[in-house]
């Protein structure tokens, strides 16, 4: 029988935690099995939330955050005491540069533990540091303790979405959670949330949009009045923007001011119908040495982030003078220091509210379109001048991009974002999701695959072959899915990015930069797969890698497709 007086609890305390995190809409449970985390684990897979069960924590961080990339909503990770939540700390990074929210339950031994060579206790008291949004206690049990537990659930749920969406560390201390207190059935229990509570409204919380003054806007306008002349730049957008509302508000924008709008794939897409003054292939743009006899713009709008492009870092470091306004939704951005106005707040509202107050404006001569129709050409000449008949880099990025229709597309970074976002033809995939905020190589298919599992549809993850290594446990998560995901490797031997560095150019040290930089995977991925029962198939030329990402899209598994690009 279990009545008040047998109550256990670290059970109570634990259920009434998961039961608080349960009632409000996060996306998934991600739990990495351990002892001391075992009442929480009990309590995620009685509650209805959909979970998922991750034995190396390192790849269960970044498949939340593949979850929570493409939700928009926390998912929650939990784990034992240790070394184990140490494994989440490069998914949290990445989540809270990427403002992606996510929640990482810790369990850990109690205070009296602590700094007396307890097995598998280590100081987790703010664990991540600077690199979560907040830190909470879940703190140990007492009677009547069961609110407070749900409240610091709700707590975390709220500190992951506002005011800046992110990761949130939650820690709680549980003794010996296997040997019951004043009860010997606690582990039968049927339901996560105790009878005393089962009557409990969930509380309630709403997290605020954040919107600029209309006199803040008005003083862009006052700006825009007096310069005929400007650049849009669409950059790597947060995931929770859509690519295809920000194209049509900022294609509204530009007809109202005849800017010319430059995007990447990552940022804003182009609207189907709109014939304005929309380069979609910015990055190949600032790649020519041609950028420098255009007429340099009197004013450069950036919208959320700049766009992944050297080159044009190296255009607004030339030319300081140009005034350059930064919209974004939630951070500070100015990576060069001198921006003329930053406006922080919703992306589309204060769009909405420019393109409101530009109305009020006479609508300038189009001195910009003579500008864009050279910049148009400029991109053209580039993808003429470097395109290959052999199976390049540059022609499998541009393969690549043409079978994004009717897919969600994941890239990873170094040279694979960069060589899509200059060589690739439109993309048309309605979602883009990135690993832009730290820009590491690190957890990439274990992320695309709870992305996979959650949208339930076509994806294509463009990985090279030193980041797939990187992730080579993440192979254990493609077994898992029955979803099409085509994990497209783009095998160059060793990652390139280093030779396109000033450093690799430099014929003294290009010897050392080839031995200690070029690190070709010492591993097949044809028998990787085959270990974990995955489809693989190898490709090395651009037909055939169209037709085997198409036939992989129509399976309800992932395959494996290795790119073996020849090296120019």
């Amino acid at each position: 029988m279990n009545d008040n007086s047998k109550i256990n609890l670290h059970l109570d305390h634990a259920a009434s935690f998961i039961a608080g995190l349960a009632s409000r809409d996060i996306t998934s449970f991600v739990i990495s099995p351990g002892a001391r985390s075992t009442l929480l684990t009990l309590s995620a897979l009685r509650s209805k939330v959909p979970t998922h069960t991750i034995i190396d924590e390192r790849s269960a961080a970044f498949f939340a955050l593949g979850q929570s990339r493409a939700s928009g909503k926390p998912a929650v990770l939990i784990c034992t005491s240790g070394t184990a939540g140490a494994h989440y700390l490069p998914a949290l990074m990445e989540a809270k540069k990427s403002h992606i929210p996510l929640i990482a339950v810790t369990a850990d031994r109690p205070w009296e533990e602590q700094e007396r060579g307890a097995s598998q206790t280590a100081f987790q008291h703010r664990l991540f540091g600077e690199h979560v949004n907040a830190y909470l206690e879940l703190g140990e049990p007492f009677k009547g303790s069961e609110q407070y537990a749900e409240s610091i659930a709700l707590k975390s749920v709220f500190t992951s979405l506002y005011p800046c969406k992110g990761p949130v560390h939650v820690n709680t201390r549980i003794r010996k959670p296997l040997h019951p207190i004043g009860s010997d059935n606690f582990l039968v229990q049927g339901s996560p949330l105790p009878a005393t509570l089962s009557n409990w409204p969930p509380s309630g919380f709403s997290t605020p949009v954040i919107k600029a003054e209309k006199k803040q806007i008005a003083t862009l306008i006052e700006l825009i009045q007096n310069s005929e002349n400007g650049f849009i730049i669409s950059g790597p957008l947060p995931h929770d923007q859509d690519r295809f509302k920000l194209g049509n508000q900022l294609s509204k924008l530009s007809d109202l001011l005849n800017y010319t709008i430059i995007s990447d794939f990552t940022g804003a897409s182009k609207p189907a119908k709109f014939s304005g003054n929309f380069i979609s292939n910015g990055s190949a743009l600032f790649l020519s040495e041609q950028i420098k006899n255009i007429p340099i713009p009197q004013i450069i709008i950036e919208i959320n982030s700049p766009l992944i492009s050297s080159g044009y870092r190296q255009f607004i470091y030339d030319n300081p003078s140009i005034p350059r306004v930064i919209i974004t939704q939630s951070n500070w951005i100015d990576e060069h220091g001198n921006a003329a106005m930053i406006i922080i707040g919703d992306v589309s509202l204060n769009i909405k509210e420019l393109i409101l107050q530009a109305k009020t404006l006479k609508k300038p001569k189009n001195r910009s379109l003579k500008t864009f129709k050279k910049l148009d050409s400029i991109v053209k000449d580039v993808h003429t001048k470097l395109s290959h008949t052999n199976f390049t880099h540059i022609n499998a990025a541009r393969t690549l991009s043409q079978c994004t229709k009717g897919t969600a597309l994941i890239t990873a970074n170094s040279m694979t974002i960069r060589d899509i976002s200059v060589y690739g033809d439109y993309v048309e995939s309605k979602k883009v999701f990135h690993q832009r905020g730290l820009a590491g190589i690190d957890g990439l298919i274990s992320g695309a695959a709870g992305t996979a599992m959650y949208l339930n549809a076509p994806v294509i993850l463009a990985i090279g072959d030193v980041s797939a290594f990187h992730d080579a446990g993440g192979f254990a998560l493609l077994s898992l899915l029955n979803t099409p995901l085509a994990v497209v490797i783009l095998n160059n031997y060793g990652g390139r990015i280093f030779e396109q560095l000033p450093a690799g150019k430099i014929e003294q040290i290009n010897v050392e930069i080839q031995e200690s930089f070029i690190t070709t995977p010492n591993i097949s991925f044809k028998e990787l797969a085959s270990a974990y029962k995955i489809n693989y198939t190898d490709v090395s030329d651009r037909n055939s890698m169209k037709t085997e990402i198409q036939n992989a899209l129509k399976n309800n598994y992932a395959t494996v497709i290795e790119a073996k690009i020849l090296i120019d």
